[in-house]
């Protein structure tokens, strides 16, 4: 699959002052008093681009690495080093300055959160001598070191840059914007662990599911995906009839969870109950369609010239639509967090398109399509930023070089 390319080329000089552009244009639509800050993400997301496409260009595969290692730093560096983001930061870390009052048991025992994190914190505790800007580091730099990695070691079928551009936009934007450590952590974990889907592996993958729901209860969630490997892969083979169970199941399954576990757990999930839930649009799913639409309109013509892509391929189409069926849950409930496990469908199908349709040569078609998708991205989180306006003055971070 391997085609030469130069190290940056007429593409991607376009795709580059096309998100430069992108983002010069969303800054116009960001209130005044929170421009700064919105420069500053979208500072660092294209240096992450501008990293993530060197990467994939290079051929050498250790200067390739030490590249996608600069785009990690770039992507985490305002998470990692922030000042306070969100409602959650506070209480993670007096989360972890609990550690000093109990011993290893003790801090389990005494502890609401699962027990991965549980234990992390203690770990991180004991080693940093109580420093928690340890911990913030490395619970902001791992995930994204984790996705970031598993999207570079496809970097063969997939634009590495755009993905990049939309893992920033789908998922590292909102887990900033609330402080979601646990659950950013989990993600990460499930995004990995989406190639034993794909391998037809399902011990790994319930082992990867059961240590992601050590750090976010939430991950079980995804073993629903086993459902793919079932019947000699049935559902696999008959996408169509996969896609009716979950448009109709998963929403009965959140209400049901909501109705009858939710009020049987801990003080903590009390706000997951159908009682406490806000009604939600029935249309919440909308921003959703065109990633679908764009997936079954490519379909046919790239599975049937690359078959090894089919079986990802129809993976991410599940997600996406898993994502739709989770929004229109949450008309009903407040389990949408799950969102951020299916979210890969769209950072994952958008870039397989983009490569898989020009493998021979860039052309006007490949510069139109890449433009098109990337200014979906765009518009699809500027209509995020305005649900909730203020969610830039929430991000605060360290004035080092920025």
């Amino acid at each position: 699959m391997s085609t030469k390319k130069a190290l940056v080329d007429t593409i991607d000089v376009i795709e580059l002052i096309f998100i430069a552009g992108c983002i010069l244009v969303a800054t116009f639509f960001i209130n005044i008093e929170e421009r700064t800050i919105f420069l500053k993400y979208m500072k660092m997301l294209f240096f992450s681009v501008v990293m993530a496409k060197i990467s994939s260009n290079l051929k050498n595969e250790k200067i390739s690495f030490l590249f996608l290692i600069l785009t990690v730093f770039f992507m985490s560096f305002m998470y990692a080093f922030r000042d306070n983001s969100g409602i959650d930061d506070v209480i993670y870390r007096n989360f972890f300055y609990e550690a000093k009052d109990f011993d290893f048991i003790g801090y389990i025992k005494n502890s609401h959160l699962e027990i991965g994190y549980t234990i992390s914190n203690y770990l991180i505790y004991v080693i940093s001598n109580g420093k928690y800007e340890v911990a913030q580091i490395i619970f902001s730099i791992f995930p994204v070191y984790l996705i970031e990695y598993t999207l570079w070691k496809k970097r063969e079928y997939i634009n590495f840059s755009v993905s990049t551009l939309l893992v920033f936009m789908t998922l590292l934007y909102f887990v900033m914007s609330a402080a979601l450590v646990r659950i950013f952590i989990s993600v990460s974990i499930v995004i990995y662990a989406y190639r034993y889907i794909i391998e037809n592996n399902p011990k790994k993958y319930i082992f990867s599911i059961i240590l992601a729901s050590t750090f976010h209860i939430s991950s079980l969630f995804m073993l629903i995906l086993l459902l793919l490997l079932v019947k000699k892969e049935y559902y696999y083979k008959n996408i169509k009839s996969f896609s009716l169970i979950i448009l109709v199941f998963v929403p009965l399954l959140f209400v049901a969870i909501c109705k009858f576990i939710v009020p049987l757990m801990s003080q903590r999930y009390s706000g997951y109950t159908l009682d406490n839930n806000e009604a939600r649009s029935i249309l919440s799913f909308v921003d959703r369609l065109p990633f679908l639409f764009i997936g079954l309109f490519f379909y046919k013509n790239i599975c049937d010239e690359y078959n090894f892509l089919e079986r990802e391929y129809k993976l991410n189409l599940v997600l996406i639509l898993l994502s739709i069926s989770v929004n229109i849950a949450g008309v009903w409930t407040s389990l949408g967090r799950c969102v951020y496990y299916t979210n890969c469908g769209i950072i994952m199908l958008m870039p397989m398109i983009l490569t898989a349709k020009n493998k021979k040569e860039y052309n006007t078609d490949e510069i139109i399509s890449s433009l098109c998708i990337i200014t979906l991205i765009f518009i699809y989180i500027m209509h995020t930023v305005f649900i909730n306006p203020n969610v830039w003055n929430q991000l605060k971070s360290y004035s080092l070089f920025i």
